[in-house]
């Protein structure tokens, strides 16, 4: 008889371990961590009028693939490794590299893509912000 539903008759019998397992899961997804507590940390920028010289340094010393670059207060971009490689590329004449060093906003116009990032608040659930950022 597998459909008994009289209250006397227990399908399964959690064991304690289960039953702290699953008040575990529940606490966990009705407050879920947030993007600031899983992602916070120092984020090292650059101004748009910075050389490119102070750029590599910064990649040298912090292994970063790419860097923040604002004007004043405001935002500019990214400057990436691609960034960096398409302006060598562009500066590239038979055979000769210009010396001349290039400030950050210059290798920011010879970045191919340049909407990849996205700014979200740092209470977003970080479910939240995965569902944000596959919309994009």
């Amino acid at each position: 008889m597998h459909n008994r539903n009289d209250v006397e008759y227990a399908i399964a019998e959690p064991h304690d371990d289960i039953v702290k397992m699953i008040e575990y899961i529940d606490r966990e997804l009705a407050k879920p961590v947030t993007v600031g507590q899983m992602f916070r940390r120092k984020v090292h920028t650059l101004k748009s009028s910075d050389s490119l010289s102070m750029g590599l340094d910064l990649i040298r010393k912090q292994r970063f693939n790419q860097i923040p670059i604002y004007r004043n207060s405001e935002f500019i971009g990214l400057v990436t490794a691609n960034g960096i490689t398409y302006w060598l590329a562009d500066q590239y004449h038979e055979g000769v590299i210009s010396g001349e060093m290039p400030l950050l906003i210059d290798i920011y116009y010879h970045e191919k893509k340049k909407n990849t990032y996205r700014f979200v608040s740092q209470d977003l659930s970080v479910y939240e912000a995965e569902e944000y950022l596959k919309k994009q």
